[in-house]
């Protein structure tokens, strides 16, 4: 039997504060100033389950740890995602789906954390508006509590306002992009909107029990012809292409399918009229202005949007799909967007950037060797030099080489294993999302 909130569950939920975590956000910046997220005194700093479960710790220990959480969880969200890639790349699609997964767990448990939900093993917690700590009045299972509370969040106004400020189409705010042309968001979009751009926590909680079957059940019994090596790589190759700096094309296509939603809802009631309307209320040059249009109106939905709404009837017809890892991938990106771009918020809103976490990802960037010498290169290395390594290297390298239609497993290792690290440094994506 499925789990199903409370009514009291729900009401926490719904008082759990995103401002307040915002505040207990910005008081970090003591912790950072010696280098730590949290201090070695917070309780919760190590052996945390227990400690929880000891009810050891004090208010502002909780209080201090979902704060540091948000970004923590996002970090570990992209980790995760790289292995996806990294393991996809190498022909394993089982380990795939299961990095994916994990990917997607920790990408809400970020999302959640930015608005003051805490979700831990059996004992979960939530702030208030007050800063205080309280725990939810359910007790269950990781996945299956996260899940649940997460499909419930997301049908609040507050969850379509993280998404509307989290998607930022070519620097402007989606919330932006639709009251330029009339459209309160608020108002016309329905609790549902989630599901409308390809994530519906329903596709996510049958991730989870595609990935028991895959990482508990011996791989081998399970019979589907998986996919070839040419279209694992360009499906690798146009995720990167959705994470250029500003996530540019990914931002686009949720504003495209969010347009397709409110027409087809009858909230727009001419779509080629409001597009003109939005385009022409912008500051782009005629010609970018043509291009998007004709992009905005075309009646082909993004592959990556159609791919996260791909669902199947059962967990056996899941397996058995060999494009079942491409629709995992896609339900990833897209909540590994809205979890960076809600972390992005929390870090404005604290007036925070990342020079106060250099301390951070200085240290990613020494562990992953994104540059030769991080001592001497790291202050003139920028954003930007980190997606020119992936689009003059790996994508173009990647693009050459599937052209080839004989290319095999056995030949892409020889001939792209660079690349192929390169693609599994999602951690770069990260850094230039927050940093946008």
């Amino acid at each position: 039997m499925a789990f199903v909130l409370t009514s009291q569950t729900e009401g926490e939920i719904t008082q759990a504060s995103s401002s307040a975590i915002k505040n207990e956000f910005s008081k970090l910046t003591s912790n950072f100033s010696v280098n730590k997220w949290v201090k070695n005194t917070n309780a919760l700093r190590s052996d945390t389950i227990e400690v929880i479960k000891n009810n050891n710790f004090t208010n502002d220990d909780m209080a201090d740890y979902i704060a540091a959480s948000t970004i923590t969880h996002l970090h570990d969200a992209w980790v995760f995602f790289g292995r996806a890639i990294n393991a996809l790349l190498n022909g394993d699609t089982v380990s795939a789906r299961h990095m994916a997964y994990y990917s997607e767990l920790r990408s809400a448990m970020s999302i959640l954390a930015t608005e003051g939900i805490a979700i831990f093993n059996t004992k979960h917690y939530y702030i208030d508006s007050s800063a205080q700590c309280h725990p939810l009045s359910q007790q269950k299972g990781t996945h299956e509590m996260l899940w649940a509370v997460i499909e419930y969040w997301s049908t609040l106004d507050k969850a379509r306002t993280v998404l509307l400020n989290s998607i930022k189409p070519l620097g402007i705010t989606l919330n932006s992009w639709l009251l330029s042309g009339g459209i309160n968001a608020l108002i016309h979009l329905s609790s549902d909107i989630y599901k409308c751009i390809g994530i519906d926590l329903k596709n996510l909680a049958n991730d989870h029990n595609i990935r028991n079957r895959l990482s508990y059940r011996p791989s081998s019994i399970h019979v589907n012809t998986p996919l070839g090596t040419v279209e694992n790589y360009n499906f690798v190759n146009e995720v990167w292409k959705k994470l250029e700096p500003g996530y540019k094309e990914l931002d686009l296509a949720v504003l495209k399918q969010t347009i397709d939603v409110l027409t087809s809802s009858g909230n727009i009631e001419d779509k080629s009229l409001f597009v003109n309307q939005i385009l022409q209320n912008t500051s782009f040059a005629e010609g970018r202005k043509s291009e998007l249009l004709n992009y905005l109106l075309a009646p082909d939905m993004d592959t990556i949007i159609s791919r996260a709404m791909n669902t199947n009837t059962s967990v056996d017809s899941a397996i058995a799909d060999a494009n079942n890892h491409f629709d995992v991938f896609s339900r990833t990106l897209l909540l590994l967007r809205i979890a960076t771009g809600a972390n992005h918020e929390l870090m404005r809103s604290a007036s925070i950037d990342l020079d106060n976490l250099n301390f951070w990802w200085h240290d990613i960037f020494e562990k992953k060797s994104f540059i030769a010498e991080v001592d001497q290169e790291l202050e003139q290395c920028s954003m930007q030099d980190l997606w020119n390594d992936i689009n003059d290297v790996a994508i173009e390298n990647v693009s050459k080489t599937m052209s080839d239609s004989q290319i095999n497993l056995y030949r892409a290792k020889e001939d792209l294993s660079y690349s192929s690290l390169l693609f599994g440094e999602t951690e770069r994506a990260m850094l230039w999302g927050l940093s946008s």
